[in-house]
Parts: structure tokens; sequence; C-alpha cells
């Protein structure tokens, strides 16, 4: 028979502990990865919360980058790229660099942080360009020259022009404007509130037009220039296409005639200023000295005011200024030499209301409007281009006011080698606004005639007939 045998109370009790120990092992790594995994879930959650920020933040950088040039909080850093490569291939970074803390789990006062880098593309901040001094000047021939001739006119430019913040590689950008027709009278000396600013002294830019392809600092002079104002405009500008003020030259007055060749005299009411006036304290201004702006005699050829003269003086009208005169009243160009028997051309642009002699040598020639076959149609009011030309070989005279003419037979005197007396200008009453004087024969069939009579029509706006 056999016999069944079954554990014992010790051998249980072993087995009992056994088990105790697994099971305690395993519920402490179970307790163990529960936690490790709560905190993995905790760390990740914070991790991705300041990654989070990190990402926002730099969106408003790049906004307020974008938006508008106003700073950010934080300041703006450099880092020099490739430091180990050649100096030419090296860069400088400027950038933005945003932080965020990871949240602690376990209470750690140092916790570790998420770095984010914003790049600042915008264009640095440069200054603006600036003019800062500038100077005109009329070059004439050899060399500067204002108020006269010196050789035919060659060029006026900009002579100087200094620009503030060089560091910006900056060039000028320049642009010639021209005067329009019909105004005859220089700034020069003017006041501020001359009343013919806009009437017969151009302003700019409503009486000027533009000068095709004048985009140098220098303006070539033509003919058609005489007798107008010319003024440069000036834009600095930067090789990053950064824009300054455009700045405006000095105005400046072409004195030109179009035709120099045989020219004696010139005389130009629109220049007598300063020096060349009493300045009474009240009443007209009277004119001491009228320039030879021709220049051909030194200063010899001004026409003087004598001691047996009465006062001439200087006014303004629409056309421009003038030399005003009455009985009794002349100047005398010492040093205009014109002989009794020369043949000459005299061009006066002149309003007589009376009796008068524009230009006489006492009984040998005289430049007399009584002698016009048109005094009768002369209005007080206006202004003509007169004209006297003199063949001494002939003996003939062409006269022509503005567009006619009337040819005779010595009608201006006696021309005779005799009887030559001193030079007057003026003497009668009418304005004289202009006076040329060439010792060749230019009559109306002539183009010389017809360059200056052009000339005198668009520097005084006188296109009308009587």
């Amino acid at each position: 028979m056999r016999t069944h045998k079954g554990m014992t109370l010790v051998e249980i009790m072993i087995a009992f502990f056994i088990l105790s120990l697994a099971a305690g092992v395993i519920m402490q790594t179970t307790i163990r990865e529960y936690a490790l995994m709560q905190s993995s879930k905790a760390i990740t959650e914070n991790v991705f919360s300041a990654s989070k920020q990190v990402e926002h933040t730099m969106r408003d950088y790049k906004d307020a980058i974008g938006g508008t040039p106003s700073p950010v909080p934080r300041p703006l850093q450099d880092r020099l790229m490739f430091p180990g490569a050649p100096a030419a291939d090296q860069r400088q970074v400027s950038y933005y660099q945003v932080s965020e803390p990871i949240q602690s789990i376990n209470g750690s006062s140092d916790p570790e942080d998420i770095y984010g880098v914003v790049t600042d593309d915008r264009p640095p901040d440069l200054p603006t360009p600036e003019i800062t001094a500038t100077r005109t000047t009329v070059i004439l021939g050899s060399g500067a020259a204002e108020g006269a001739y010196g050789g035919t006119p060659a060029t006026v430019g900009v002579e100087a022009a200094a620009i503030d913040h060089q560091e910006l590689r900056s060039m000028i950008k320049y642009q010639w404007y021209i005067s329009k027709t019909g105004f005859p009278v220089r700034w020069g000396n003017l006041p501020t509130d001359y009343w013919g600013i806009g009437i017969n002294v151009p302003v700019f830019p409503d009486n000027f037009q533009v000068i095709p392809y004048a985009t140098t600092s220098r303006l070539a002079i033509t003919p058609d220039m005489g007798g107008k104002h010319v003024v440069c405009v000036m834009t600095p500008c930067s090789v990053n296409g950064k824009m300054g003020q455009s700045v405006l030259s000095d105005i400046e007055y072409i004195y030109g005639l179009p035709i120099l060749n045989n020219l004696i005299a010139h005389y130009d009411a629109s220049l007598i200023d300063g020096p060349n006036l009493d300045i009474p304290p009240t009443g007209n201004w009277k004119v001491l000295n009228w320039p030879d702006i021709s220049n051909l005699f030194g200063y010899g050829a001004d026409a003087v005011l004598p001691a047996s003269s009465g006062y001439p003086v200087i006014s303004d009208g629409i056309n421009g200024r003038q030399v005003s005169f009455g009985s009794g009243c002349w100047l005398e160009p010492h040093g205009l030499s014109l002989a009794a028997n020369s043949s000459f051309t005299m061009f006066a642009v002149a309003r007589i209301y009376g009796s008068g002699t524009i230009i006489s040598n006492g009984t040998a020639w005289v430049f007399d409007p009584a002698k016009f076959a048109f005094t009768s149609s002369f209005s007080p009011a206006r202004f003509y281009i007169l004209s006297l030309a003199y063949d001494s070989s002939t003996g003939l005279t062409a006269r022509t006011v503005n567009n006619f003419s009337d040819d005779g037979a010595d009608p201006a005197g006696t021309h005779s080698t005799a009887g030559a007396g001193t030079v007057k200008i003026g003497d009668g009453n009418l304005d004289i606004a202009e006076l040329i004087i060439y010792d060749a024969v230019y009559d109306g069939a002539s183009a010389e005639w017809t360059a200056i009579t052009e000339y005198l029509n668009a520097k005084y706006n006188l296109f009308y007939l009587f």
C-alpha cells in the first residue's frame, strides 16, 4: 500500500517567504517605473511648454523686426561666423537671443533653459546723406567772372558741394533748370521782399523749366540762355539707394549776348545795383554809374554821371529794370570811342514818352527816336526794340522798330568828321532798359541782327507789335 506525503510547515513557510520577496521586488519595480513615467511625462510637457513659449516669442520678434524698426526688449547681439576662415569669408551676424526656462518638477532653483535665435535681416539704419554747403560760379572763357564777358561764355556750374556722412559713399544727382521767357531782372542784391519776384525776377520752380540731359555739375552755356537764369537741383544719394533732401544752388544769371564780335559797349539796367546808386532816405534811387558789362575797355566805358547833369533814376516795371532820364539828365561813357565817320549798329530797349535822345555824339551822330518814321505810333506805356545801323561808306541808315524797318539816307545826323563831342546816353523823356553798341553794320537782313533781336525779345518778352 502506497503512502501519500504532503509539504511540511517549514516548506510552506519557506515558499511563502520566497513568494513575498518576489512580490516585494516586483511591486517596488512597478512603483518606480510608474513614478519615472509620470516624471518623464511632466518633463516632456514642461519642455514642450517652454519650446512653445520660445516659438511664440520668436514670432513676436520677427513681427516686430518686419513691421517697424522699433527695438525689441532684448539687446541685439553680434557673432562672428567662420572665425578661422580668411577675412573675406568671415561674416558678422546680428541676432536676438530668446530663452525660456523649463519648469522644474523637483523644486530645483536652476532649471534648464530652451534657447532660440532670431536674426535681424533689416538693412542697417544708416544716416541720410545731406548736402551742407553749395556754391555756384559762372565760368567765362579762362576764368570766373560775374557781370562781364571776358570771352565767350563756356560753362556755369556747381563749384563746390559738401556732403555730410561721407562714410555712406554718397554721390550727387544733378538736374539743371532755366528760367522761362520774360524775366530780365537778375537776383543779384535784390531784397527778399522785392515786389517783382515772380513778375520780372523768376522764382523756382514756377518760372523755370528743365534742361534735358543737363545732369552733371557743369552746364554748357548756349546762346539761347543769354538774359535768363539757371539753377541746379542737387540731390544726395547713397550707394544703398537712400536719397537725401534736394538742395537748390544759387540762381545764376547768364549775361552773354549771342553776338560778341565787334561789340564795344553793353549797358543793362538790371545789373545796376549797390555801389552804382545814390541811395536816398526817400524817393527814387539815383544812378551814379552804369557799368559797361562788355568789359572790352575795362571800366573805362562805364557811363558815369557828370557834374553838369541832373540825376537819372532807376525804376522797375513788369518788363524789367530801366534807367529813367529827363530833360537835362544824361550819363557820359568816358572811354567809349566811336568816330564821327565810323560805321556802327546800336540796339536799344526803350520806352519813349516825349522828346529825347537815346545816345548821341554831339552833332556828329545821334540815336534819336524822333527820327524814326514810326514815332507817332509809339505808345508811352510800352517798351520797344529800336535799332540803328549806319554804313559810313554809303551814308545809309537802317532804322528798325521791333519788326518794322525804314531805311533812309543819313537821317541820324551829319556824320561828318567834325563836330564830334562828348558821347551822351539819355537826355530826354525816355526810359532805357538796355543799350548795345557794335562798330559794324548789322541791318535787318543780317543773321547778327536776327540773333540780337531774338535775344532781346526773349529776354523782355516783347513779342507784340504796335
